[in-house]
């Protein structure tokens, strides 16, 4: 679906006038680390306050369940009540929605 994607830039770029390269480009510059948005751009953010996980530490004797805080870059080892927590199954299901999306762009473009 990435290569989807690209080619709705490509034919973008054609429409537009642009060249694929301006596009692209606009593209690489959207992908950036939290501490490189601008503070707007957080706000913006949808899981602004979230935290990631749960994810499992062996500490060699038992596995311990964390959360990460990836705006204040904490740990967190016990349950974080009352804050909202972005989980590698809804990560999935949002990239399988946008993966969805791209196709059926790409469909009504070649209608």
């Amino acid at each position: 679906w990435s290569r989807a994607l690209s080619g709705e830039l490509a034919w973008r770029a054609a429409v537009s006038g642009q060249s694929p390269e301006d596009l692209v480009t606009w593209s690489e510059r959207d992908i950036r680390s939290w501490g490189e948005l601008m503070p707007d751009e957080r706000e913006e953010d949808p899981f602004a306050g979230f935290l990631l996980g749960p994810f499992e530490h062996d500490n060699g004797y038992q596995y311990c369940e964390y959360f990460y805080d990836l705006e204040r870059a904490h740990y967190f080892w016990e349950d974080p009540a009352g804050r909202p927590v972005l989980t590698l199954e809804a990560a999935c299901a949002i990239v399988r929605g946008l993966e969805a999306a791209v196709r059926l762009l790409l469909a009504m473009n070649e209608q």
